[in-house]
């Protein structure tokens, strides 16, 4: 195990040696610094440099977690704010134990600003506050899509939800 560590970690040392001379050959490029998981290739103009990582589920759908305008709520976070006190429920057990945390939930703004996979990513370690928080996320409204290169695409978005007395 303790070799296969060091083969990995040499491996990467090396790919890593290497890209930075391919960054010297090419010092008249603009570096444009692309990501992508599972063998997808994101490109980027030269007249637009980006910095886009995405994950993908299947070949057709790629998930970006960092694009060039991302995702939001229509309006801004101001009516993101007040959507999130006027629709959160407290749950009723929580607030007799005087139970309080914050719940940070994952999820997918498509492209059409429709949200889904809702996860909670880190819990508030009471199973009532996490359940709450990612019901509110579920019910959102449409989002205004992220955009990759002009066009909008799916991406994840964190958000913080605080549960306080």
């Amino acid at each position: 195990m303790k070799k296969l560590f060091i083969f990995i970690s040499m491996c990467l040392a090396v790919n890593v040696f290497a890209r930075s001379k391919k960054t010297d050959a090419n010092s008249g490029a603009s570096n444009v610094r692309v990501e992508a998981t599972e063998e997808h290739t994101v490109q980027a103009l030269d007249h637009a440099p980006v910095e886009a990582t995405a994950e993908t589920e299947s070949d057709d759908e790629i998930i970006f977690y960092k694009i060039e305008k991302k995702a939001q709520f229509p309006g801004g976070n101001q009516p993101m704010y007040q959507f999130l006190r006027d629709n959160l429920v407290y749950p009723e057990q929580a607030l007799k134990d005087s139970i309080q945390g914050k719940v940070f939930v994952e999820f997918v703004v498509n492209r059409d600003g429709s949200i889904c996979n809702a996860t909670v990513i880190r819990s508030s370690q009471n199973e009532l506050l996490d359940a709450e928080a990612v019901r509110v996320v579920n019910i959102m409204p449409k989002w205004v899509p992220g955009e990759q290169l002009g066009k909008p695409v799916r991406s994840k978005f964190t958000l913080p939800v605080f549960f306080k007395l």
